[in-house]
């Protein structure tokens, strides 16, 4: 078995296609089905097979491709840590974040990498925080921005920041022209909520049902930029963050209250997969995340829970 076997059967599994992986690795399509059938002969199991739609995972396949990855991603860390003892840090580092999380960070992080890291190339990535978790899990994303994960050996967990969370709505409804409100007065609101399992909506269903309240759910949609879209066109409202609507704010389209009795927050975490050592690259990029997030909750564009 060695990387390039790893990398042809990889290939394979993600195009789902031996003529689309051929081209996309610059190989004659026969090579690449030979170096297959040897990797399946030396592991002793078939771990493709071919259908009416190209080539799909069999149980075998789909048992050893987060292993194929991880390995192909060790090597990689392996090699990247050896040119770093005479490079800075370079290559490719896949970082992935919760919506809400990247409207805040990928422009001035962006900006940071390429001021900071010229020879660092960043590969974005977005999706709720349970994807993101397979996603490192599986190899797929090297770092990941993410709100209230669940505990997991395969994941380590910094935190970042213990965000306070408000009642978002269009500035011109009368609920908002108070400073704050109370989360009871919240839940009879008409709102506009992610489905389970959001990392927000598991928090405020919690609450609510500590409280013997029931939350008001008027719309479930699960696109970020779509509840803020929809929450300042219409008269209902939403719970997020201050900072992920602070250019709405500003700019006199939406306003905020603070939410109280209880006050709400909720967590905020770097995290990375425990399977395989971090990068040079990748530790450069978490060390960037860490001091954006220190000097936004400094400068109060952040508020946390604790100010």
């Amino acid at each position: 078995m060695d990387l390039r076997q790893l990398t042809f059967f990889v290939r394979v599994a993600e195009h789902g296609s031996l003529t689309r992986a051929a081209t996309d690795l610059s190989v004659a399509q026969p090579v690449l089905s030979r170096q297959i059938r040897d990797l399946e002969l030396e592991l002793g199991a078939p771990l493709l097979s071919r259908n009416g739609r190209g080539m799909v995972l069999t149980e075998a396949g789909k048992r050893f491709l987060p292993r194929a990855r991880s390995i192909m991603q060790d090597a990689d860390s392996a090699r990247e840590e050896v040119r770093s003892l005479r490079e800075r840090p370079a290559g490719t580092v896949s970082v992935a974040m919760a919506p809400a999380a990247g409207a805040i960070l990928w422009v001035p992080l962006l900006a940071q990498v390429q001021r900071n890291l010229p020879d660092m190339r960043i590969q974005v990535g977005e999706g709720y925080s349970g994807h993101i978790m397979e996603w490192l899990v599986h190899g797929k994303a090297d770092v990941g921005v993410v709100y209230q994960p669940q505990e997991s050996v395969s994941i380590r967990h910094e935190l970042l920041i213990d965000e306070r969370l408000y009642l978002v709505g269009s500035p011109d409804v009368e609920v908002l022209r108070s400073t704050s409100l109370a989360f009871d007065e919240v839940c009879k609101l008409p709102l506009v909520l992610p489905a389970m399992p959001h990392a927000i909506r598991r928090l405020l269903q919690a609450v609510a049902a500590k409280r013997r309240q029931t939350l008001n759910v008027a719309l479930e949609v699960n696109a970020y930029p779509a509840i803020k879209s929809i929450v300042l066109a219409r008269r209902c409202y939403t719970v997020l963050s201050a900072a992920s609507v602070l250019t709405e704010v500003h700019a006199g389209q939406a306003a905020i209250a603070e939410i109280s009795s209880p006050a709400l927050s909720q967590k905020v975490v770097l995290a990375t997969s425990t399977h395989h050592a971090a990068s040079l690259g990748t530790r450069a990029v978490c060390r960037l995340i860490r001091e954006l997030v220190e000097e936004f909750k400094s400068s109060g564009r952040w508020p946390s829970r604790y100010r």
